[in-house]
């Protein structure tokens, strides 16, 4: 496994920093503390507050990068509840010191779900949350390591920084049960050899976020289909297997969140957005009207709506069990071979639109919606 070790300041010294960026105080720990801790160890390494103590909601703030302070984003409220993974023992004191430490730019653009496997099989552990703060607020350049062109991790959600991605492709039919099977890095490379930057996936069902080339003539809306077309021609050539994609710019990403019509549903495993390769025409309402009645005199409380490109299926009673989910995926229907829609639940277009970057604010009588 290639690694690149970590530069990091001389343990003293990154108690000093720590100490003048406050971070003491956060963790409970006196200043002749966090020294003592640091003198203990004689090498080198990175010198940590235990999570129970420095919590990292607070640490987050002591981030900085281009003046502007880190933060936690509001629907990671539990963050300060996140706890290693089963092969990670923190040790017991109120300071620690993390040692032998690898960048893992060799996994840069994996999805977590493909780089933890990687870095278990050679014998070593992620960093916490908490250690990954430690890191950034004493190492000696204030921001996250260069990303090489063309190709990024997915980020964690407590530094936003510009170069993030303006589309999202999604992909039909892949990675599910008796689906064809599309390998996220091999997603990732077709993609970037089309010229995209900013390129990541997320999860294993077919979404990959990139930003077209500048000039290339293509910002989304009417050429998100010369973009699906080019990206469904090259999985085809490199990966040897036919799948449909939708492609969304980030505008029509926060406009379907904006326009949800059962804003009311809290549970994100209940509603799902079908995103249809086009903007469908006014028959499509009228089929999804007597879908609805079918199920509904069969005792089904699902609903649809269509608003744009998507089809937002509401199913309260549960999505694998519903009844319209099944009429939706008949002849003529969202999901159906022939229309190719693709189905996410709200929780992961919410995911998405935040890789994204910040929501755009919408204005006028339609409301709004804002970071």
């Amino acid at each position: 496994m290639p690694t690149v070790l970590l530069t990091l300041p001389p343990l003293a010294e990154q108690a000093e920093r720590l100490i003048e960026a406050g971070a003491h105080e956060i963790g409970g720990v006196t200043a002749a503390q966090l020294r003592a801790g640091a003198q203990a160890y004689a090498g080198r390494g990175l010198l940590v507050m235990h999570p129970s103590r420095a919590h990292v909601s607070r640490l987050a703030s002591l981030i900085q990068r281009d003046g502007k302070r880190g933060f936690v984003v509001a629907d990671m409220c539990d963050a300060d509840d996140f706890a290693p993974i089963e092969p990670v023992a923190l040790p017991a004191g109120r300071v620690y010191v993390v040692v032998d430490l690898d960048r893992g730019d060799h996994l840069a653009g994996w999805s977590p779900d493909e780089a933890l496997p990687a870095i278990l099989a050679a014998g070593r552990t992620p960093l916490t949350l908490g250690e990954g703060i430690h890191w950034l607020i004493t190492r000696r350049d204030t921001g996250p390591p260069r990303r090489k062109p063309r190709s990024q991790a997915v980020r964690l959600p407590l530094c936003h920084d510009a170069g993030v991605p303006t589309h999202v492709a999604l992909l039909r039919g892949v990675n599910n049960l008796g689906g064809k099977r599309v390998a996220m890095a091999e997603l990732r490379e077709v993609v970037t050899s089309l010229g995209h930057a900013d390129v990541m996936t997320y999860i294993q069902s077919g979404n990959v976020l990139f930003t077209p080339p500048e000039g290339g003539g293509v910002s989304g809306g009417a050429d998100a289909g010369a973009l699906a077309a080019e990206l469904e021609q090259a999985i085809a050539a490199v990966i040897g297997v036919r799948a449909r994609a939708v492609v969304l710019s980030r505008q029509e990403l926060a406009r379907c969140v904006r326009d949800n019509p059962y804003p009311g549903q809290t549970d994100p495993r209940l509603l799902h957005a079908v995103f249809l390769p086009e903007v469908p025409g006014p028959s499509l309402a009228a089929w999804l009207a007597d879908a609805e009645r079918q199920v509904r005199a069969k005792g089904s409380r699902d609903q649809a709506r269509v608003r744009g490109r998507a089809v937002y299926l509401h199913t309260p009673d549960g999505y694998p069990r519903s009844e319209l989910r099944r009429v939706l995926a008949k002849a003529g229907g969202p999901t159906s071979a022939r229309v190719a829609g693709t189905a996410r639940n709200w929780a992961t277009v919410n995911r998405l639109l935040e890789l994204c970057g910040p929501r755009p604010e919408w204005h006028g009588a339609t409301g709004s919606a804002a970071t």
